[in-house]
């Protein structure tokens, strides 16, 4: 026995450190500024340097021969000190970036390219697996030693993908540390990545990249962001509040599987006993909260879930933090995929069984059935009648089941009434 919708007659109607910085032999000036030349250094061996308690060996070391490189003087003794430096167990992973990436100018200025090169190879290998190594600095300088530029060359192009102002926004709460970088965490409770894709809401990369070209548009780019997105349900709560600190928090709230519990209000903009109240009024919204030394708490709201494309399309559109809700005019009618998800998951078994039945009595029955019903404001029918040309098909026990188990269909509420014409094919195996 075989049941499909004919698809010609489907029909559903409406009603880091600063060593690391410094380690680069002549660091970029970011924008359109020239680069200044350090002239003011004198001709006297290396400035002493202030210790202090908090600062380590290593660091020392480190900072000694990046004087001494800068200077271009007693170069075999910046070497040396920095091999102590990496020989030293207690160097952090940070003081060890900034020693390699100054032993590997070391090796270029006593005329060793090769062994400046192998130094910057050497450590890239050996976080080829490491996602969040921030190497950055030693892919550019592998490639000015190789190629003689920092950047990749070739014609300026601008990005594909979209930028929706809202990212613009959210770059502000993401600063750039002392390397230029910028680091986001952001964690979503519900909704649908690629919408947000689609829109660009929040494109941190793009944002930045979108900035830069604006700042100066003919320099080149230095675009780097790392951007870290966890997205789940709302389980995603329980699972990583202990490191919303510091991220991006954006929930998507519903009247049905997204519905966040009470138990967890204190990390939504808003009580959840407001979010409701709004909701079964048939209001969808966006309100963010600002966190004190963190990214905000972003909340999207909307009585079903199928409607958050359209409330993320407002968000998308904001160009501040909407710290007070923002209203979305969003059609609450029954949407097709809606109707069918219904159908085929609380209604198909039903007539299924009914089927059956008929083909005990009937073994050869088959033929289309169209359903009309009517669906009120509540979610429930309230109408309903079954059409069919097939003689077989108008088996009073065979209607009565098909007819019985259509009354039962609970559907999504709306704002008013919806009808509905849903044929059925029948076809027995």
């Amino acid at each position: 026995m075989k049941m499909h919708e004919p698809k010609s007659t489907t029909m559903l109607s409406p009603t880091t450190s600063a060593l690391a910085a410094l380690a680069l032999a002549a660091p970029l000036a970011l924008g359109c500024a020239n680069a200044l030349d350090d002239t003011g250094a004198g001709e006297d061996s290396a400035d002493p340097v202030a210790t202090t308690a908090e600062v380590s060996v290593a660091a020392l070391r480190v900072e000694q021969a990046e004087r001494l490189l800068d200077r271009g003087r007693e170069v075999a003794q910046a070497k040396t000190l920095l091999v102590e430096a990496l020989g030293l167990p207690d160097i952090t992973p940070e003081e060890r970036a900034a020693a390699l990436l100054a032993l590997s100018r070391a090796h270029e200025t006593l005329g060793d390219t090769e062994a400046a090169i192998q130094v910057l190879e050497d450590e890239i290998a050996a976080n080829a697996d490491k996602r969040d190594w921030p190497g950055h600095d030693f892919t550019k300088r592998l490639r000015q030693l190789l190629t003689g530029a920092e950047t990749t060359p070739g014609l300026k192009t601008p990005s594909t993908e979209p930028v929706a102002p809202f990212a613009r926004v959210l770059l502000d709460y993401f600063p750039p540390g002392a390397d230029g970088a910028v680091q986001a965490r952001m964690f979503l409770a519900g909704g649908d990545s690629a919408v947000s894709s689609n829109l660009g809401t929040f494109n941190l990369h793009g944002a930045l990249r979108a900035k830069q070209e604006q700042d100066c548009p003919l320099c080149d780019l230095d675009v780097r962001v790392s951007q870290s997105v966890r997205r789940s349900d709302w389980l995603v709560i329980p699972r990583y509040q202990a490191e919303f600190a510091g991220a991006l928090k954006v929930f998507y709230f519903d009247l049905g599987d997204g519905r966040i519990p009470a138990r967890y209000e204190a990390h939504l903009p808003m009580k959840v006993e407001a979010i409701v109240a709004e909701l079964e009024a048939g209001k969808s919204f966006v309100v963010a909260a600002e966190r004190p030394g963190s990214p905000p708490a972003v909340l999207l709201a909307a009585p079903r879930a199928i409607l958050f494309p359209k409330v993320e399309e407002r968000l998308a559109d904001l160009d501040r933090l909407p710290t007070e809700p923002v209203y979305v005019d969003v059609p609450l009618k029954l949407r097709p995929e809606e109707i069918r998800a219904v159908v085929r998951g609380q209604w198909y078994p039903h007539v299924r069984r009914c089927y059956e039945q008929l083909l005990t009595r009937s073994p050869h029955a088959g033929g289309k059935v169209k359903a009309h019903f009517e669906i009120g404001a509540e979610g429930k029918i309230v109408s309903q009648e079954l059409d069919t040309d097939d003689e077989v098909l108008r088996d009073e026990v065979f209607q009565t089941c098909v007819s019985d188990s259509l009354a039962k269909l609970v559907f999504p509420p709306t704002d008013g009434r919806t009808t509905v014409g849903y044929p059925i094919q029948l076809t027995p195996n």
